[in-house]
């Protein structure tokens, strides 16, 4: 119950990340770094673990993050090219996963 509760939560922030991006009419370049490297920045510098994973329609890999105790979390698409590299597409503080699904923040 508690992973469903994650898995919504997630999926949310990642509909409102993609159609906030997709509907701004200038979007600024993303910052992109080898996949691998950033994985490994987030984790071991900032303690940001993964809370959402999944396939997107146009081929990507889209990843949120989250460090829990400094709520600080990161949203990055990881790109299907040779070598891997991740972009990241979105950031910031106060992040914090559903306790219960449907249950209100």
């Amino acid at each position: 119950m508690k992973r469903l509760a994650l898995i919504v939560a997630a999926t949310t922030l990642v509909a409102f990340l993609i159609f906030f991006f997709s509907t701004e009419p200038r979007a600024k370049p993303s910052s992109c770094y080898p996949a691998q490297q950033l994985m490994d920045d987030l984790h071991d510098l900032h303690n940001e673990k993964v809370v959402f994973r999944g396939i997107g329609m146009r081929g990507h890999v889209t990843v949120v993050t989250l460090d829990v105790k400094s709520q600080r979390w990161t949203a990055y698409v990881v790109k299907p090219v040779n070598p891997p590299m991740a972009c990241i597409v979105d950031w910031g503080s106060s992040g914090s996963t559903q306790g219960k699904s449907g249950e209100r923040s």
